[in-house]
């Protein structure tokens, strides 16, 4: 009798178990993150509503974008390396369905109200100095 094969990949791969609590822990951390850095971007544009931000703010909140720009290239990464050792597993596409199709496309969609909070050229000068 033929195998069948789900045209969304294994279900499960024993032997990536290790790999997929890593990329949980991942997308946890990020998600943590995201709802920190959302909060301080609320409140912060409320005070600049009010002319109060203070000078600490703009460094706060470009770090806070450095991290969130950390964080989702390591999970797109370790998604893209789990799916090159292991394939497409029911697992991975689950979360990459999850994660790069929904819940960064939200996240984007929120900063974009944000913008004008978020010095660019402020998070990229961090971003080359502490990845290097």
């Amino acid at each position: 009798m033929s195998e069948v094969k789900s045209i969304f990949g294994e279900f499960e791969n024993p032997n990536a178990k290790n790999e997929e609590k890593v990329i949980i822990d991942y997308c946890h951390e990020f998600v943590e993150h995201y709802q920190s850095f959302a909060e301080i971007l609320i409140h912060e544009d409320i005070r600049n509503k009010d002319n109060r931000r203070s000078i600490n703010s703009k460094s706060f909140i470009s770090n806070a974008m450095v991290m969130y720009i950390i964080l989702e290239t390591m999970i797109s990464e370790s998604i893209a390396d789990y799916k090159n050792q292991y394939g497409n597993t029911s697992f991975i596409n689950k979360l990459e369905s999850l994660m790069l199709n929904n819940v960064f496309v939200a996240c984007k969609e929120e900063l974009a109200t944000y913008k004008h909070l978020i010095d660019e050229k402020k998070c990229e000068e961090i971003f080359f100095n502490e990845c290097k």
